[in-house]
């Protein structure tokens, strides 16, 4: 769900296709003893969805545990995958839909831990007269349809005792969603940020009706690493467990993880702090939490028909490495 952008740092696919500094750090003990440091390429999103990976970095935490790591940054965490997909990166964090839609061509991707979940940044804007969930029934609700929106919106719907044909869905563009309700075309919007704060800020007489937390709905980008990866054990677990301690380091230092957010995704502060405040980036990996992720998105792409086959949980779910790594951030499996 990306929502920022990088002048010249990103990576489209197209140009993907055709085809970062280090201070001392305390926390975890290195996982591993080394000779010389293991590789291990990241292909990561332009937003704070990805500010762990940067801060393992900046902070010295991937030598840390003995690896020499890279960063390439993409449009958004969903395209980042296709770098695994092909064996280009090593890990990248994405929704399981969007790993889904590779694995079923044929691409080799493992979860492995949560990396990243917001339910607050994900909004539903409608006129000030709409004063409840159940006041959009018989009303149009603008989203952008087939995809994780409007698997989200199931869930605020049924959460909130409404049936699912009782509000009319209009398919629209998040950069489409001010004039779409400037003109009445839609009474609502659901967007994930910063197209809501647009509306709020550029349509008169609307106001937050819903955000998607209200409701204990988040949306999770998990941690995946593609075939070799997984397949090295000791350099699996020594990237988990940098990533692991580079989370701690950001939930526990705000205002520096706010400093390198802004600097390296070359952001006014002021949004990165706003990302910040509404991103939960404890990285766990329970097996009840990925198990209804997992199983409600396969669903979902099954019934839509936007996917004929989906992967089984046993396919991608690859608790060993957390169990072995932070057993505690592993309950269930």
């Amino acid at each position: 769900m990306s929502y920022s952008s990088i002048a010249g740092a990103s990576l489209s696919r197209r140009r993907f296709l055709q085809m970062t500094a280090a201070a001392g750090a305390a926390g975890f003990a290195p996982s591993v003893a080394f000779a010389e440091e293991m590789k291990v390429h990241a292909a990561i999103g332009v937003d704070m969805w990805y500010i762990t990976y940067m801060v393992a970095q900046e902070k010295g935490i991937w030598k840390r545990h003995g690896l020499d790591a890279t960063i390439t940054h993409f449009d958004n965490g969903a395209v980042a995958l296709d770098a695994l997909a092909t064996g280009n990166a090593d890990i990248g964090s994405a929704t399981n839909m969007s790993m889904m839609q590779r694995v079923s061509r044929g691409a080799k991707m493992f979860a492995v831990s949560s990396m990243a979940a917001s339910g607050k940044l994900f909004s539903v804007v409608s006129s000030e007269d709409l004063k409840t969930p159940k006041d959009l029934i018989g009303k149009k609700l603008g989203l952008s349809k087939d995809g994780v929106l409007e698997f989200l919106y199931k869930q605020f719907a049924t959460n909130n005792g409404i049936g699912l044909e009782e509000i009319e869905l209009v398919n629209i563009a998040p950069p489409e969603a001010v004039a779409a309700l400037s003109r009445n075309d839609v009474d609502a919007i659901m967007f994930w940020e910063p197209w809501p704060s647009r509306v709020l800020e550029l349509v008169p007489g609307t106001h937050t009706l819903r955000q998607l937390s209200d409701d204990g709905i988040a949306v999770t980008n998990w941690l995946f690493m593609g075939e070799d990866l997984i397949n090295d054990k000791p350099r699996a677990e020594a990237t988990l467990a940098a990533l692991i301690e580079a989370s701690e380091f950001v939930l526990d230092n705000k205002d520096e993880v706010v400093e390198i957010g802004a600097r390296r995704l070359q952001t006014d502060p002021e949004n990165i702090r706003f990302q910040y405040d509404n991103i939960d980036y404890e990285m766990v990996f329970p097996a009840d939490r990925y198990t209804f992720d997992f199983d409600e998105l396969a669903a979902f792409n099954l019934e839509k028909g936007l996917l004929k086959t989906v992967p089984t949980l046993a396919e991608v779910a690859r608790p060993e490495f957390m169990l072995a790594v932070a057993p505690d951030r592993a309950p269930g499996w």
